[in-house]
């Protein structure tokens, strides 16, 4: 048997993914939030946050003002974490670059989460796909 959390919240930014998550989990909770212009939360509300995907496309965005928007959601995002946070990213070890796409260097934000966040930091780069995963525990 699966075993399910016993709560969950999803958020995001846009109001277009929020719907066709609550189209697709009514029985889940989601919201429209942009947590970098929320208060920070009085302590963590959440077991785990988890963000896939998120830092995968900068759009117009040079690569620095990228690298800087993803350091400040890291950051964010693990203060709402109680025991952990989990992101991907794609990785600058690649045979090709599309030019919208964010390539991230594995090992810098594996020291910038040990640094910044905690030494208790985990990075899998050990699946197929062209990213990586870190996992940042408490």
């Amino acid at each position: 048997k699966k075993s399910r959390p016993s709560a969950y919240k999803g958020i995001d930014i846009s109001p277009a993914m929020i719907k066709n998550a609550t189209a697709r989990h009514p029985e889940l909770e989601f919201g429209v939030e942009d947590i970098l212009e929320l208060e920070d939360p009085p302590a963590p509300l959440y077991d785990y946050v988890v963000c896939c995907g998120l830092f995968h496309l900068r759009a117009d965005n040079s690569d620095k003002d990228w690298n800087q928007f993803s350091k400040a959601m890291i950051k964010q995002m693990f203060k709402y974490a109680r025991r952990g946070l989990a992101f991907n990213m794609m990785t600058d070890q690649v045979d090709f670059k599309v030019e919208r796409l964010y390539y991230a260097n594995p090992t810098e934000f594996f020291d910038f989460c040990r640094y910044n966040l905690n030494r208790r930091v985990c990075l899998r780069q050990d699946y197929p796909l062209y990213e990586f995963t870190i996992y940042v525990y408490r």
